[in-house]
């Protein structure tokens, strides 16, 4: 209002029915100055003098109108924010609906890779509630035909494998923060380990607040640990026992 203090009211009447009208349009006001007249409803001489005033004190003469730099100023921020305001809204419904799906496929023992696209969820989700388990209990990257769309086909040839079964047990064991595709799990899969060892080891980590690096090289630790006493048991003189026994022998 600062810069209209020196207004009369009836200068300031007409200035603020033209600055409404650019605000109503959203955009300058016609060149033809009879259409200012009857925007500020200007209907004698003394009125439009009064127009003519207020146009040629806070308006200023382009090509497509008359301006107010006020009111352009107010009108891109508008835009400029209605513009990143629809973005950001589209971007948390979309945030939104990828973990929804996800922790829909999470319950039903489906696992899939972090960079899957929006449609490959989509169609995993419909095929694992239309009962297609085969698709289902996996870590590994899925056959993706198409870099946007995932076909019928496509999803249920993807097999359930070890990664998702021992992830799924491990779960039930109370440990969450699985990651069917770490290649140190399938490498302890591949080592013969199996999915009753995992569980049994995802229950000490929950008791001993433990991470998964942790759980992975214990299940190693004990594997490596029953190797060795296996060798042992079959050969007391292997692992460096020789020695030993040969000065236990002295000794005697």
């Amino acid at each position: 209002m600062s810069h209209t203090v020196e207004l009369s009211a009836a200068q300031e009447g007409c200035y603020w029915r033209l600055v409404c009208w650019c605000y109503l349009h959203r955009k300058p006001l016609p060149l033809d100055i009879a259409e200012c007249y009857g925007i500020a409803r200007a209907h004698n001489g003394p009125t439009q003098l009064i127009v003519r005033y207020v146009l040629n004190q806070f308006f200023n003469i382009e090509a497509d109108g008359r301006h107010s730099a006020r009111v352009d100023l107010e009108l891109d921020s508008v835009s400029y924010n209605t513009a990143n305001g629809s973005a950001c809204n589209r971007t948390r419904r979309y945030r939104a609906k990828r973990a929804s799906i996800l922790n829909e496929l999470e319950t039903m023992g489906v696992y899939v890779r972090h960079d899957a696209t929006m449609s490959e969820l989509c169609a995993l989700r419909d095929a694992s509630r239309d009962g297609a388990r085969d698709v289902t209990e996996t870590g590994e990257k899925l056959d993706v035909r198409s870099k946007n769309t995932l076909s019928s086909e496509s999803v249920s040839g993807a097999r359930a494998n070890r990664e998702g079964e021992a992830c799924k047990a491990m779960k039930a064991a109370g440990f969450a923060s699985v990651n069917p595709s770490d290649p140190r799990l399938t490498a302890l899969l591949d080592g013969g380990v199996t999915v009753d060892e995992l569980a049994a080891v995802a229950v000490d980590a929950v008791q001993h607040a433990k991470g998964w690096a942790w759980l992975l090289a214990t299940v190693k630790g004990r594997r490596d640990d029953a190797a060795r006493i296996s060798v042992l048991q079959a050969d007391p003189t292997a692992g460096g026992w020789a020695p030993m026994l040969g000065r236990q022998e002295v000794d005697r």
